[in-house]
């Protein structure tokens, strides 16, 4: 069943007025120190260069379980804050990307040098796999297929012990193609953002790691560009960043796979911020956004209930950047002492030192990446990162500072062309 008229009525006076989103521009970056969490919601002000966040799409990208995968002891960037193991086996690389016959590759990962090699062949996971996600047994792979028509939708694949993949099943949701991706906490289900369609739609995992058909949309109205998909560490909140209506949006997810609007519905972004993609910390009580249109970064103080308080928006460039720019990802490290979010035009991942508390960030880092980097994915024990360059249609591999920085490991890895979205894996 769906409940998107419900869904429209409660929320229609939030649509009423906003407008569209802003052409991506670079804004005159504010100088400051630590930006504090806890600004009144919807108000935030630019502040200095800084930022951290972590969780919600976690370290690993895909693995929305605030806080999963993380590593054993304080005081290591690699280390998770929950003091869980470090994850064991071949550490491998998805890569996906856009077109109808997109090659879907797995890379063996060095990470002592950076190296990748293709393992195996190409693999077809549908029209447009442009972005990854992994279920909380990582043992399956979802790809959302951004495409019109038929092949929209979100493909399920089983990932085998040799890495290889092997398809389930496709389910189409009612707006087409998914831009974004994220599995729940409890693998129960999987939430697609329709970007083109302004809405997201749930759909169910069965034991097998097959997908039913969708059970719940809900729309945010046409132009609202639904961009990503967020969960608190328990499953019960998800957050929508709707790029059109600068906002994110704020609902409750069911045991039933039914979605309701939160209260209040939605948090506001400062005037033509953008919001993008969101990232949840591993102590559950933060959220960090990346907002494209103005390349800032927005921390946000996050209550047991579900509901996002802003603090101080950031500046994602460097105060002598004059180019044009727009925010593409954002992670936190499973640590959750590090933010990270990468410019596509400055081509750049800015690093941010968090205050586990209050949210605020310290500016650390402006680490050069390859030719837009849409895409990047933090390993889940903390030691690597790794970039997938749209632009130069290849992958950069970093090794992460104890102090949060990244170091570059070997040089550009040949990826599959353009590609979106990168996912790092460990084969048991």
């Amino acid at each position: 069943m769906r409940n998107r008229a419900c869904y429209l009525l409660g929320l229609a006076w939030f649509f009423a007025g906003v407008g569209c989103e802003s052409a991506p521009s670079t804004p005159a970056p504010a100088t400051g120190g630590a930006a504090t969490g806890g600004a009144a919601a919807g108000s935030p002000a630019v502040g200095g260069k800084s930022g951290a966040s972590s969780g919600g799409m976690t370290g690993s990208g895909g693995v929305n379980a605030a806080g999963s995968g993380g590593g054993s002891s304080a005081g290591s960037a690699g280390m998770a804050a929950g003091g869980s193991s470090m994850l064991q086996g071949t550490p491998v690389v998805f890569v996906g990307g856009y077109g109808d016959n997109y090659p879907l590759r797995v890379y063996d990962l060095n990470k002592a040098t950076g190296a990748m090699t293709q393992r195996g062949g190409d693999f077809k996971a549908g029209t447009s796999p442009s972005y990854l996600a992994l279920d909380p047994s990582r043992t399956h792979l979802y790809a959302a297929n951004e495409a019109g028509g038929s092949e929209g939708g979100i493909t399920a694949l089983t990932i085998n012990a040799d890495g290889s993949l092997t398809t389930l099943n496709h389910q189409q949701g009612s707006d087409g193609g998914f831009t974004h991706l994220a599995v729940d906490p409890t693998g129960k289900f999987v939430i697609g953002a329709a970007y083109d369609g302004g809405s997201v739609s749930v759909f169910p995992i069965a034991a097998e790691g097959t997908l039913g058909a969708e059970l719940d949309n809900a729309d945010f109205g046409a132009n609202s560009k639904a961009h990503a998909v967020a969960y608190d560490a328990t499953g019960k909140y998800v957050f929508v960043p709707t790029l059109g209506n600068n906002r994110v949006d704020q609902l409750l997810l069911g045991t039933d796979g039914m979605l309701a609007a939160n209260t209040p519905a939605s948090v506001a972004s400062a005037g033509g911020a953008g919001p993008r993609h969101i990232a949840i910390h591993p102590n559950g009580k933060l959220a960090f956004a990346i907002n494209e249109s103005n390349s800032t970064v927005t921390p946000y103080q996050l209550s047991a209930d579900g509901k996002l308080t802003a603090g101080t928006t950031l500046a994602s460039l460097p105060n002598d950047f004059n180019g044009n720019n727009s925010g593409a990802h954002i992670e936190v490290s499973p640590n959750g002492r590090f933010v990270y979010a990468s410019n596509r035009g400055h081509d750049s991942i800015v690093v941010y030192a968090t205050d586990p508390v209050s949210g605020a960030l310290t500016f650390v880092q402006h680490a050069p990446t390859g030719a837009t980097p849409r895409d990047f994915d933090v390993d889940p024990n903390g030691e690597v990162l790794i970039v997938a360059n749209q632009g130069d249609s290849d992958l950069y591999v970093y090794k992460i500072e104890d102090d949060g920085k990244l170091t570059r490991l070997g040089g550009a890895v040949a990826g599959p062309p353009s590609p979106s979205a990168v996912q790092i894996h460990y084969l048991k």
